[in-house]
C-alpha cells in the first residue's frame, strides 16, 4: 500500500469517482453535512483516508469525494492506494461516533438536547460537532437543568425535541414556568398542570405524535409559552409558525437580542465559580 497526503480538487474528485464506479449506497444527507463542514472551514486533515484497492476501486471515501464536489472546494486528505479488495468487507463495522463522543461529554442527554437545538437553529437535519460547540456557551446550563429534571419513562415527553424546547425557554427568561411544566409532564402530575397542559397531556401520552414531527415540536413550543397556560382547548393550527418562533429565539439568544440579562448573569456566575475554584 502507498500513503500520500494530497489536495483533491472538485475536478479530481469527479475523475476519481468516475474511474472507480460506485460500490456502496450514498446518503445525500451525509454528503450535505460533510459539504457544509468544508464550506464552514470545519474540515480537518485526520487519519481517515480515501482508500483505493488494487483494482482502482474506492474502498472508503465516496461521501467525502462527493462532498468536495458539492462544496466546490479543494481539500487536503490522505490518499491510500493498493489496498486489498477484501478489506472492503471490514470497513465501518465499528460503532458510529456521536456528537457526544466527539465533544468528550459523558452527559449524553444534554449533548442530544444541544444537538437538537443546533439542528433547529441551523435548519439542518444533521450538524457537525463543531457546529454544536457554538451552542454550548448559550444553552449548556439549561440543557443540564432539563436533563436533571427528566424522570419520565414516556419516550415522547422525555425526548430530545421536548428537552430542547424547555432549554430554549429557560435560556430566554427567568421564568420557572417551562421547567415546572416539564416536571409535571414527566411525572404525569395532572393536578400540577395548567389548563393547557391538562388539555395537551393526553395527546402526548397517546400515539398521536412522533418525536421527530413538526406537529410535536410546534405543540411543545406552544405549550411552554406561559401566555397560553390558561387555554382550555388549545388548537395548534400552524406548528411551523411556532417552530419558526423558536428558531428566532435561539438565534436571538446567541446574538444577544433575547435574554441579555440572563446571559450577563450567567457570565457573572461562571466568573464567580472560576474565582472560587482558584
Amino acid at each position: 500500500m502507498k500513503f500520500v497526503v494530497t489536495t483533491i480538487s472538485p475536478t479530481q474528485a469527479h475523475a476519481l469517482l468516475a474511474k472507480s464506479g460506485q460500490n456502496r449506497r450514498i446518503r445525500p444527507s451525509h454528503v450535505k453535512s460533510l459539504a457544509r463542514a468544508i464550506v464552514n472551514s470545519e474540515w480537518m486533515l485526520t487519519h481517515q483516508a480515501i482508500a483505493f484497492d488494487t483494482n482502482d476501486r474506492i474502498l472508503d471515501g465516496h461521501h467525502r469525494l462527493k462532498a468536495i464536489i458539492e462544496a466546490d472546494i479543494s481539500v487536503r486528505t490522505i490518499l491510500v492506494t493498493g489496498c486489498n479488495p477484501e478489506t472492503f468487507r471490514c470497513l465501518d463495522l465499528g460503532a458510529k461516533r456521536s456528537v457526544a463522543d466527539v465533544l468528550g461529554s459523558e452527559d449524553r442527554k444534554s449533548i442530544e438536547t444541544l444537538t437538537k437545538i443546533a439542528r433547529i437553529g441551523e435548519v439542518q437535519n444533521t450538524v457537525t460537532p463543531t457546529t454544536v460547540e457554538r451552542y454550548v456557551e448559550f444553552f449548556v446550563d439549561e440543557c443540564e437543568r432539563v436533563t436533571a429534571a427528566t424522570g419520565s419513562k414516556r419516550a415522547l415527553i422525555a425526548s430530545a425535541p421536548m428537552r430542547a424546547v424547555v432549554a430554549v425557554r429557560l435560556a430566554s427568561s427567568d421564568s420557572a414556568y417551562p421547567l415546572d411544566l416539564y416536571k409535571a409532564l414527566c411525572e404525569s402530575n395532572f393536578e400540577a398542570l395548567p389548563p393547557a397542559g391538562r388539555a395537551i397531556l393526553p395527546r402526548l401520552l397517546s400515539r398521536r405524535y412522533t418525536a421527530g414531527s413538526k406537529e410535536f415540536l410546534g405543540t411543545c413550543w406552544y405549550l411552554t409559552d406561559q401566555r397560553h397556560s390558561q387555554a382550555k382547548s388549545p388548537a395548534i393550527k400552524n406548528p411551523l409558525m411556532h417552530i419558526n418562533e423558536m428558531r428566532i429565539f435561539i438565534r436571538g439568544i446567541m446574538d444577544g437580542t433575547i435574554g441579555v440579562e440572563m446571559l450577563t448573569r450567567r457570565t457573572r456566575t461562571r466568573q464567580q465559580k472560576a474565582v472560587t475554584a482558584k
